[in-house]
């Protein structure tokens, strides 16, 4: 129980991070679709 409370205190900096860390993947995610697009065709 303490461990989960541990990791959520660990994760709680994460979150603002991963939201933008979210948002610049999926434009990384799409550029990156769009070179193998390109590479391919």
């Amino acid at each position: 129980m303490q461990s989960l409370r541990a990791t959520l205190n660990f994760s709680m900096p994460f979150q603002a991070k991963f939201q933008k860390i979210q948002r610049n993947s999926i434009v990384v995610s799409f550029s990156f679709l769009l070179y193998t697009f390109l590479i391919l065709f």
